[in-house]
């Protein structure tokens, strides 16, 4: 092939003017097929980019979020429990009642006597009497046993009535049930 003839574009290959448009008509059906595919793809949305989006911002809120370093709090670890002195301490029982109401509260060292009434005002009353009067006899600290089985609500209720002498420190212990 001389080199002449590969500088020439075929004719089938010329460019043809956008401005000239087709002379040949279409048939109808093929127009509305056309314009049917069209609707169809218009009304199908593609989600991907969607949860691409969505990925791309959630790991971009967990990168960037920077955690407080001012309200963390250094907690020295844990060994083993101290023990309080069980003869300078006044000693108050939670045991579970069996049923709905208030837990039975012992101002013994376990379930020894009668518990006191169920009213919760009148076991803050009593506690408190307790303590303080545990305090004036040289104790100083009030050990709270609860059962495994006493809601925390109830074991704090009591914890809170205990703790509201002075210089007086709070131990709480676990009770197994028998």
């Amino acid at each position: 092939m001389p080199k002449e003839d590969l500088w020439q574009l075929p004719s089938a290959l010329e460019v043809a003017d956008p401005r000239q448009q087709q002379t040949t008509e279409e048939p109808a059906e093929s127009i509305l097929a056309r314009e049917e595919s069209v609707r169809e793809s218009a009304e199908e949305l593609d989600m991907t980019p969607m949860i691409d989006c969505v990925f791309l911002l959630l790991i971009f809120f967990v990168m960037g979020a920077i955690p407080d370093l001012q309200t963390e709090v250094q907690l020295p670890p844990a060994r083993h429990g101290v023990a309080a002195n069980p003869r300078q301490s006044v000693f108050i029982t939670v045991a579970e009642r069996g049923g709905p109401g208030p837990a039975k509260v012992y101002l013994a060292d376990g379930k020894v006597g009668d518990p006191l009434p169920d009213d919760p005002q009148t076991q803050r009353a009593a506690i408190v009497q307790a303590v303080q009067a545990g305090r004036h006899q040289g104790k100083t600290s009030v050990i709270l046993k609860a059962e495994r089985t006493v809601r925390h609500a109830e074991v704090s209720r009591i914890a809170e009535a205990a703790s509201q002498s002075p210089n007086m420190k709070l131990y709480l212990a676990v009770l197994e049930s028998d």
